[in-house]
Order: structure tokens, then C-alpha cells, then sequence
């Protein structure tokens, strides 16, 4: 992956699906449009309309920014461009602009759609189980995060976090203080999620020697999601077949994370018990 990394030691930022993206024209190029805008901002988006497919730009707080260009498509440009602001900013990020579309206010149109699907999982009644979420594999748990092959079969529990069923899930969500809902599936473009799930990309995934690195950034970033280590987090991705979640909960756990939850279902699961689903909008790349 080639990424052109404009004003060296200045913030990244984010992206978004293009469910609602807006056509080009003067807004995409004009710089001022970008919330937070500060004079290295401009020079980088300027560089950004200048240069060629398929490019995207991210911003973060306080003017930080992330820029991606010459990839081999869109999607993988926003990608490409939140991978580079998450790192710089330390915490989520959104696109601005991929290619010749204005993106940013798809982030507006997933709160608007989460409130609505929210509203219809807070009167939600359930029991029983859904999509094989209690299925017993004959897995032992494994305190180690998986290192591939994640589409298999997975244990029903894991150490220093607990498993979460669909009724569960829904009861924690109709509470006062619902749990934050962090999707690492490494999907592309039309990726449907839970309504309000923030989606950190392949957080979940094994990096090798960089996995402490990657690991350190999930951390910064939970920070700046729940107010303590003592909140709920529930991590989820496709299915009992997927490892990912799994992984992403032992590394909160190991980051001391006193309240987490696999919500081993996942996907499959919610959508068995005809819970709504929203089309997701990415805010971190790993």
C-alpha cells in the first residue's frame, strides 16, 4: 500500500461509506468546509484536489489530517488515509473527501439512522438464542490472539472477558449507561453494522512484530471512547466462525479493561432476531 503523507508530524483523520456521499463541486474544493481547519490543513487538501486517483483525505481534532493517494481504489484510499490520521491523532478520525465526493456527511446520516434503529432496539423484547451464539465447538479458550485463519469455529469463552448473548446485548442497551459497541470486521464499501457501533477496521487482526504497536493504539483510542476502564465495551464481527472479536477482547483485556464482552453472535446473531442494522461509517484503520 503507497501512501503519500503530506506536512510530516501533524494528525490524520477519518472516513466514511458513501450510502449518501455528495457530488462533486464547489464544497469539495474548497478548503474551508474542513472543520478545524488550520493553515497546514489547507496546504495538505490542497495537494489532495491536485493529485490524482484514487485519493481520499481524513481529518481528526484540531486540525489534524490524513491524505492517501494512487491506491488501487477508492475504498482502499479512505482506508489508506484514516490508517495515516488514527496514527497521527491518536484516536478516531473521519474522510472528508475521497476522489471528486464529498463524504463527510455520511457520518451525520449513520447518527441519524442509529437513533432511529435505537429507538427500536430500546422496546425491543427477546429470549431464547440466536445464529449458533451458544454453539459449543469443542474449542478450548485461547489466551493468545489467533494468528490467521480467523474464519473458524471459536470457544464459547475467553479469559478476562465475558461472552454476551443477543438478549443480553439488547437488555445492556436498553440500560441507562448502554456499553460502546466496537465493530473490528475488515469489511469494504456497504458494510452494515449495529446502530451507534463505531468501526475500528481489522482490529482485531494479527500484525506480527508491530502487534504491541497495534495493541498501544486500540488502547489511546478505547480511552477516548469510554470515560473509564471500568465501562462496558462489547466487540463483535460476523459470527461464532469469526476470531476477531475474540482477538480484540483479550487485547482490551490485557489493557485492563475490567468490563468487557464478546458478543460471540456477531452479526449473524443480531440479525436472526430481526434487529435493525445500519450502514456503517469507518473510523479506524488497523
Amino acid at each position: 500500500m503507497r501512501l503519500i503523507g503530506w506536512a510530516a508530524g501533524l494528525v490524520a483523520a477519518g472516513m466514511a461509506t458513501l450510502g449518501t456521499a455528495l457530488a462533486a463541486g464547489g464544497e469539495i474544493a474548497d478548503p474551508a468546509k474542513i472543520p478545524g481547519l488550520t493553515d497546514a490543513t489547507r496546504t495538505a487538501y490542497l495537494r489532495f484536489l491536485e493529485s490524482g486517483p484514487s485519493r481520499a483525505f481524513a481529518i481528526g481534532p484540531a486540525g489534524t489530517f490524513g491524505a492517501s493517494a494512487e491506491q488501487p481504489d477508492m475504498f482502499a484510499a479512505m482506508a489508506a488515509a484514516i490508517w495515516q490520521c488514527n496514527r497521527v491523532a491518536r484516536t478516531r478520525c473521519k474522510v472528508h473527501a475521497a476522489n471528486s465526493t464529498l463524504v463527510l456527511p455520511d457520518y451525520a446520516d449513520f447518527a441519524r439512522d442509529s437513533a432511529r434503529a435505537t429507538a427500536y432496539v430500546r422496546a425491543a423484547e427477546l429470549r431464547g438464542v440466536f445464529g449458533n451464539e451458544d454453539r459449543e465447538y469443542g474449542i478450548p479458550e485461547q489466551k493468545e490472539p489467533r494468528r490467521g485463519d480467523y474464519h473458524q469455529p471459536t470457544p464459547l469463552t475467553l479469559p478476562g472477558a465475558s461472552t454476551i448473548t443477543t438478549s443480553a446485548l439488547v437488555k445492556a442497551l436498553q440500560s441507562p449507561e448502554p456499553p460502546a459497541l466496537i465493530d473490528v470486521l475488515p469489511e469494504r464499501f456497504g458494510h452494515v453494522t449495529l446502530p451507534d457501533a463505531i468501526w475500528l477496521r481489522s482490529a482485531g487482526n494479527y500484525f506480527g512484530p508491530k502487534d504491541a504497536e497495534v495493541t498501544a493504539l486500540l488502547g489511546e483510542m478505547l480511552a477516548k471512547i469510554v470515560t473509564s476502564k471500568r465501562s462496558m465495551l462489547v466487540f463483535f464481527c460476523e459470527s461464532p466462525n469469526c476470531w476477531l472479536s475474540y482477538n480484540a477482547s483479550l487485547r482490551a483485556a490485557e489493557l485492563g479493561y475490567s468490563n468487557v464482552h464478546w458478543y460471540r453472535g456477531g452479526l449473524a446473531a443480531w440479525r436472526e432476531a430481526k434487529l435493525p442494522t445500519v450502514k456503517a461509517v469507518l473510523e479506524g484503520q488497523f
